[in-house]
C-alpha cells in the first residue's frame, strides 16, 4: 500500500477514478468539489489541478474508459440543469488534459424551457465566528429593495452537505419555492460534510447547539 499525499486540508470528499496507475480524485471543497490529478512515478505522487475551464469545481466525474482515454461527465450549478460530456483524455508530463468535449445527451427539454432562479454560495460567520456556508436561492422576478419571505430548506445527516449543483427533488425544491416568491436558503451547519473531518466531528457531544447557531446567525 502507498498512501497518496493529497495535500488538501479537507482531504478527499469521497470519489475518486483509476486510470492505469494515476488517480483524478474529488477533494472537498465546501459546496464545490475540486478536481485533482496525482501522477504516480515509482512511489512518489505528483498532484495537478484539472483545467475544465468555466466548468471548474462543478464537474462530477462518472466514469472513465478501460484505457484511461475518455471520460463521461456532469455539470451543473443550483441554476443550471445538468448537462453530460464526454472528453478525451491527454497525459503529458506528468498533467492531464481534457481535450474535443461533447455533449453526450441532452435532458430536460420541456424544464430548460422554465424559468429557473438565480442562485450563489452564500458565506457567513456562524458558530464560534467559524466560516459557515451555503447555497442561497433568490425569488423569481426578485427586486432589489423588496422584501420577501425567507424558507430553510435543511439537509438531514447531519453528515451531509449541499452543494452548488441541480438539485430538485421530493424532500427538497428551491425552484418552486422561489416561484412562489420566497428566498430559499441552504445552510451546511457544523456536522456537514464536505467541509474537512473537524468541522463533521465538531458537534459530538453537542447536537442542535452549533447547528442552530449557524441557522440563526444565516437568518
Amino acid at each position: 500500500y502507498t498512501q497518496v499525499p493529497l495535500n488538501w486540508e479537507w482531504a478527499c470528499e469521497g470519489d475518486f477514478q483509476v486510470t492505469g496507475q494515476d488517480i483524478i480524485v474529488a477533494l472537498a471543497n465546501g459546496t464545490t468539489q475540486k478536481l485533482r490529478y496525482f501522477a504516480k512515478t515509482g512511489n512518489s505522487w505528483a498532484g495537478s489541478d484539472l483545467d475544465l475551464g468555466d466548468k471548474n469545481e462543478h464537474v462530477n466525474l462518472m466514469h472513465l474508459s478501460k484505457d484511461g482515454t475518455k471520460a463521461v461527465y456532469e455539470h451543473s450549478t443550483a441554476s443550471q440543469l445538468p448537462r453530460y460530456y464526454t472528453a478525451d483524455l491527454i497525459k503529458a508530463s506528468g498533467n492531464l488534459q481534457f481535450t474535443n468535449e461533447t455533449e453526450l445527451a441532452k435532458l430536460n427539454s420541456k424544464l430548460s424551457k422554465k424559468s429557473i432562479t438565480r442562485s450563489e454560495i452564500f458565506k457567513w460567520k456562524g458558530y464560534n465566528g467559524d466560516e459557515v456556508d451555503g447555497i442561497l436561492y433568490y425569488p423569481e422576478n426578485y427586486q432589489a429593495g423588496k422584501r420577501y419571505p425567507l424558507m430553510l430548506s435543511i439537509h438531514g445527516g447531519p453528515s451531509a452537505t449541499d452543494m452548488d449543483q441541480w438539485r430538485e427533488r421530493w424532500s427538497t425544491y428551491p425552484q418552486i419555492l422561489a416561484q412562489r416568491g420566497a428566498f430559499v436558503l441552504k445552510p451546511n451547519y457544523h456536522g456537514s460534510s464536505n467541509h474537512g473531518q473537524a468541522f463533521v466531528e465538531s458537534i459530538k457531544g453537542h447536537y442542535y447547539d452549533l447547528e442552530m447557531e449557524d441557522i440563526q446567525q444565516a437568518i
